[in-house]
């Protein structure tokens, strides 16, 4: 089931460079960046069966495949790209609708992986704590499944 996006704008800039970026089609926003991606995760169910004769119990696989959740952080830096975003995934959560894109990973401006998706259901937003003692990061998380998804090299 080969997922073919448009091609993404690499990042360009010294915080960017390092960072995984989404690219989901109608998002408005080129390349997105995100510091963490959680996830996504991939399991098989099974099945177990008893041989009364032996005493043993054997465990097959099920074969139902399960695209776990992942979660996608984002720091906060009060730009129109983070309004745009989450007007964006708010929306996707409100309407229930799904979106195909990849997530891409950048190491010093080079591309180390791909994951490219299906299915992409955003179901939460995550806000910070609001510390007024903590002089830490404004980091939005926000949580989703997919119904597929398969990774690249490049």
């Amino acid at each position: 089931m080969p997922i073919s996006p448009s091609p993404l704008q690499p990042p360009n800039d010294i915080l960017t460079t390092n960072a995984w970026i989404m690219e989901v089609s109608d998002m408005g926003v080129t390349s997105p960046n995100f510091n963490k991606c959680n996830g996504p995760e991939f399991s098989s169910g099974s099945l177990t069966h008893p041989d009364g004769g032996t005493g043993h119990t054997y465990k097959f696989s099920d074969h139902i495949y399960n695209y776990g959740p992942f979660s996608i952080a984002r720091v906060r830096g009060n730009t129109a790209d983070d309004l745009l975003i989450f007007d964006f995934i708010n929306g996707l959560i409100k309407s229930g609708a799904k979106k195909t894109g990849t997530f891409t990973k950048y190491h010093h401006g080079t591309i180390v992986g791909k994951i490219s998706f299906t299915g992409l259901l955003f179901l939460k937003v995550a806000k910070p704590a609001f510390d007024t003692e903590s002089s830490g990061k404004y980091e939005e998380t926000y949580e989703g499944e997919v119904d597929y998804w398969e990774e690249s090299a490049s």
